[in-house]
């Protein structure tokens, strides 16, 4: 994790292989979103392939580490929470000084699969005074009935209609002392992908990177304590277009089904990012907020 800001190896090749890869997409727009079933496997595949979301636990682990150590009941809200593959880290830290210590935690996902796994693997810690639910919803839907310490934003701004709304909700579902811990990626580099490709999310507009989320922040009036985390990402299956795993990934990547005329210039890209000559090993950039009253 570093402080500063994240290397960007866009290049005039980038910028060359991404107007030729508009130019090719631009007579096929706008392209159809993947489902979120598919979403939901080829994410995983995706992460097993990067190291963000080891840096991205870790992250979380050390800011938390002052509410670990103590006794007290805490209640976590995680927004966008899939799976629970980071949130059951986060509960065990905090169920593990003190395993009879109350903890309420709440995984918000608008698909019902993610929360039916959430729930099943927060479960399996077997704390006794854990409580676990899950809300099948988008965050824009809830109304600000309680109140949490933590509120997690993991990879999950990017799907509100509004980024500065979202923060304000948060805000009011905050407890006393109570802390936003957001992350999210920047749209420099790899992004830019999905910037040029992807359809407008479910609500109908585009998704919101890092840059828009730091200008909500600071007109938010919330304090903001900013981290870095560069992590690395392995596309090298995607070379091969004949591995189904790969096709996935790609389509995972610009959040559609990527039609074929448009996967040579969407790899041609990835080239122009890779981190080394002969790979596919690109950046895994991440910016990370903890945002207080």
């Amino acid at each position: 994790m570093t402080v500063g800001v994240p290397p960007n190896r866009s290049s005039a090749q980038t910028r060359v292989a991404l107007n030729e890869l508009r130019s090719a997409a631009r007579p096929l727009l706008p392209l159809p979103a993947i489902d979120g079933d598919t979403y939901a496997r080829a994410h995983a595949a995706f992460e097993e392939r990067s190291t963000q979301r080891r840096q991205l636990t870790h992250w979380l682990l050390d800011t938390l580490a002052p509410r670990c150590a103590q006794g007290d009941p805490v209640s976590i809200l995680s927004v966008g929470a899939g799976d629970g593959t980071v949130d059951g880290v986060v509960a065990a830290a905090l169920t593990a000084s003190d395993p009879a210590r109350r903890v309420t935690y709440v995984g918000l996902d608008p698909h019902a699969a993610s929360g039916s796994a959430f729930r099943e693997r927060l479960t399996r810690l077997g704390r006794p005074r854990l409580a676990v639910s899950t809300i099948t919803a988008s965050f824009d839907e809830l109304t600000p009935s309680d109140l949490y310490d933590v509120i997690i934003f993991a990879h999950s701004l990017y799907y509100v209609p509004d980024v500065a709304v979202a923060l304000e909700l948060a805000r009011r579902m905050l407890a006393p002392d109570g802390e936003i811990l957001v992350l999210q990626a920047p749209q420099a580099g790899l992004n830019e992908l999905a910037a040029t490709l992807a359809p407008p999310s479910s609500v109908g507009h585009q998704q919101w990177w890092a840059e828009t989320t730091h200008s909500a922040i600071v007109t938010s009036g919330l304090a903001a304590g900013e981290s870095f985390i560069v992590g690395a990402l392995d596309l090298h299956i995607c070379l091969d277009d004949a591995d189904p795993l790969g096709r996935s990934i790609l389509d995972f990547l610009v959040q559609t089904r990527l039609p074929e005329a448009l996967r040579p210039p969407t790899v041609a890209v990835l080239r122009s990012l890779a981190i080394e000559p002969d790979g596919l090993l690109v950046d895994h950039p991440l910016r990370a907020w903890r945002l207080t009253e």
